[in-house]
């Protein structure tokens, strides 16, 4: 069972349909930042039915689950099962209700039932489970989710969102609810809340408990994300406090045998199985396959996923190059110290289904350099030992820049409203190419324009930028450094972009 929260809109985009629509009649304006008004969050039960004399069952017949929003009956009437235990979608008996009722119907809009149903479907997506809005022939068997109605009309309290049968095993035929109508209005926080709702009340009635994890469908934890997918990893019960699964709590009246830890894949995959599921995009935008490069070269890539990416690792001769990332844009900076030669390259896309595209470059390093550019490239400057794009080349050290993706060294940098490609440098080792100086920022270093003097800062228009690069700066301020010149020097300051 799930209570309604108070829920705050947000603009979210567009990981389900359902969160581009917002209000019961205007599917394109955008959520007022402001509380919906629902009933405050009450106890949270699941309603316990015996197990049959066998036990708690670990298989279905039928893998149809039946999203019935009662406009077809013009409400949906309900037989009462509480007595008996009785559950069957087929006769609209449920073991919630003691005494007939009619749960009205959806009181939304249809658009706004599309986007619900489609939602619903991409959390079960992974599994060999049909998700359908008509209802089966009465001679099949199938689970129904009623996703309509208001608590109070089948006996529950206000504030319930959603009920299931459970007892820690299948429960054929099972009727859960979803109480739709006692939503203020389905802004994308509490439609996204009323997914979530009927997913985790359905998958109840396949015999999973409550897990402690706000990135579930079966969590009571806030907040309601953009998407709660079931998760391939186990971790703890529980619902305002982690527990051991065989144990009981204040809101589940009896653990369940078996492990003391759940994965609510796994255990919705070993009733129905799981689909192949579609792997991740992945395309890795730098280097090239078989290109020759310096060391400390930039490896950038872009990925996507149709539910919702995990991350993206890259690795060099088997080794990782800097941890894996959540989010893009994807950049890491290779180690300086690679040696010159053969090496294999994979950038990894994995999603939170555990479907993995991996694209490989074989690549080679040159030998270092020496002098001004022995051994480099036309265009090229030699720093430390490696060749890196100089002024001439697109990209190159000290070529203007607007963000770190400008930069063939993945970092632009200003001082004073001036935003120039850099190169990092050991302070103190005279290294930077001419014309060039390797000025100060907070124990690291970057080759900056000769010419120039006062501060500068490590562009901040991406949140992983430098960082994500493996440099040692980031939003760091260059400390002012004076040179011995004859000619008249602009006022030293520092810059940067917010």
């Amino acid at each position: 069972m799930r209570p309604i929260r108070s829920l705050v809109p947000a603009t979210l985009s567009g990981l389900c349909v359902l969160w581009a629509l917002s209000g019961a009649v205007d599917a394109q304006a955008q959520p007022a930042a402001t509380s919906v008004a629902s009933p405050a969050p009450r106890q949270r039960l699941l309603h316990w039915i015996e197990p049959t004399a066998r036990g708690p069952r670990a298989a279905a017949t039928s893998n149809v689950v039946f999203l019935n929003n009662c406009i077809a009956t013009n409400g949906c009437a309900l037989l009462p099962g509480r007595a008996t235990g009785e559950n069957d979608s087929r006769t609209n008996i449920s073991s919630i209700v003691a005494q007939p009722a009619l749960l009205e119907k959806w009181r939304f809009t249809p658009t706004q039932w599309d986007n619900l149903v489609t939602c619903v479907r991409d959390v079960f997506a992974p599994f060999e489970l049909q998700i359908v809005t008509t209802e089966p022939p009465a001679t099949t068997e199938y689970f129904e989710a009623m996703v309509a109605g208001r608590a109070s009309q089948v006996g529950m309290e206000e504030g319930v969102a959603g009920v299931a049968p459970f007892n820690c095993g299948v429960i054929d035929n099972a009727i859960t609810f979803s109480f739709a109508n006692d939503y203020a209005e389905l802004s994308p926080s509490s439609a996204g809340d009323l997914c979530w709702t009927v997913a985790q009340e359905v998958a109840h009635a396949f015999g999973l408990q409550h897990k402690y994890d706000a990135r579930d469908p079966m969590t009571y934890l806030p907040p309601s994300l953009p998407i709660k997918l079931f998760l391939n990893e186990s971790g703890p019960c529980g619902t305002s406090a982690a527990r051991n699964c065989t144990q009981a709590d204040q809101f589940e009246p009896r653990g369940c045998p078996g492990p003391t830890t759940i994965n609510s894949y796994q255990q919705i995959a070993a009733i129905f199985g799981d689909k192949p599921g579609t792997p991740p995009s992945l395309a890795v935008t730098s280097p090239i396959d078989g290109a020759e490069l310096t060391r400390g070269f930039v490896v950038r890539a872009t990925a996507g996923d149709d539910v919702r990416l995990r991350d993206v690792a890259v690795t060099l001769d088997g080794t990782p190059v800097g941890p894996a990332m959540r989010g893009g844009p994807f950049e890491w900076r290779t180690p300086k110290t690679l040696p010159a030669g053969a090496h294999q390259l994979s950038v990894v896309a994995t999603d939170y289904y555990g479907a993995v595209t991996t694209v490989v470059r074989n690549l080679t390093t040159r030998a270092d350099c020496t002098g001004k550019a022995t051994g480099c490239d036309r265009g090229q400057l030699c720093l430390e030992g490696r060749c890196v794009d100089g002024p001439s080349l697109d990209g190159g050290l000290g070529k203007d820049c607007t963000t770190n993706a400008d930069c063939t060294s993945g970092l632009c940098a200003s001082s004073g409203g001036d935003k120039r490609c850099v190169e990092d440098c050991t302070l103190g080792a005279s290294a930077c190419p001419d014309a060039f100086q390797c000025i100060a920022a907070a124990g690291a270093g970057v080759c900056w324009p000769d010419d120039d003097d006062g501060g500068c800062a490590a562009d901040g228009g991406s949140s992983h930028g430098p960082l994500a690069l493996g440099l040692a700066f980031a939003f760091l301020v260059l400390a002012p450094r004076r040179r011995a010149r004859a000619a008249a020097r602009p006022a030293a300051g520092s810059s940067a972009r917010p």
